[in-house]
């Protein structure tokens, strides 16, 4: 197994590696990467694409790992840091597609939102569509749109704001962040969804505070990180379960919640 776990790209970060097999490895993105297809026009270069050229080239950290090609096989948006997976091979790719789509598989997120959660479980159905009116922008409806599905589980508080766990049944853009405004608790930083916008409370960056100081790091823009994937290989039916470390990320926003407060929860699906 190498050693190295760790990526060094020119212009970004260290980029931690969380799993590696013979047909995926998956690595802790960044908040404020672009993740987008190589190719695609962009002012910024994106993770993916720089990751995959770096395979090209050979770069020691591939070279000791007899990668010959690597491909994204999800996408997370520019604003979530977390687990990005990619496959070793086209075929690893397609197998892949269809085992994220089902429900077995587990897609989990931390948000730190603003404002007192409906509940300390719930779910939300609304459906999503684009905003004709502003690109990049999603709207929920009850009837209009795709069918949208995620699960809230409210797993910590603080002054003012509250962590929330999600869980992801299906794969809409922005789905959580419209979710979570939907259902009155924009996730701080999101002023695309009206955190810091028509309400009274702050504007992002004077975040309100926790049952513990926050850091005085640079936080992300928008308070959301991807957490957990796990799901059953399609190639050797063996179980993957890939976890990202949460610690630095809850204790930016004063919060003390331990991992194994919502890895294995009892009263959520697990992955089969």
């Amino acid at each position: 197994m190498p050693t190295q776990l760790t990526i060094d790209l020119p212009g970004f970060p260290p980029i931690p590696i969380l799993h590696e097999d013979d047909h995926y490895l998956a690595v802790d993105k960044p908040a404020g990467t672009l993740c987008t297809r190589l190719g695609s026009a962009t002012q910024a270069a994106p993770l993916d694409a720089a990751l995959e050229l770096s395979v090209v080239r050979g770069d020691p950290w591939s070279q000791g790992r007899n990668l010959k090609v690597l491909r994204l096989a999800h996408v997370l948006e520019p604003e979530i840091s977390g687990v990005l997976l990619f496959s070793r091979s086209a075929v690893s790719r397609l197998a892949l597609t269809q085992v994220l789509e089902d429900r077995p598989s587990v897609h989990e997120f931390l948000a730190v939102v603003g404002g007192k959660p409906p509940k300390k479980r719930w779910t939300c159905c609304l459906k999503i569509r684009p905003d004709p009116a502003l690109p990049g922008h999603v709207l929920t409806h009850t009837t209009q749109g795709l069918f949208a599905e995620t699960l809230f589980e409210v797993i910590g508080h603080g002054d003012g704001m509250a962590l929330v766990l999600a869980r992801i049944r299906t794969h809409r853009p922005h789905q959580i962040r419209a979710h979570l405004a939907a259902s009155g608790v924009p996730i701080l930083g999101d002023t695309l969804y009206g955190f810091g916008r028509r309400s009274s409370r702050k504007q992002p960056g004077a975040l309100p505070k926790a049952d513990a100081p926050v850091t005085r790091r640079k936080l992300p823009e928008l308070a959301l990180r991807a957490v957990r994937l796990a799901f059953q290989c399609p190639v050797t039916h063996a179980p993957i379960d890939i976890q990202a470390p949460v610690k630095e990320f809850l204790a930016d926003y004063g919060f003390d919640v331990g991992e194994e407060d919502f890895a294995d929860d009892p009263n959520l699906p697990e992955a089969s």
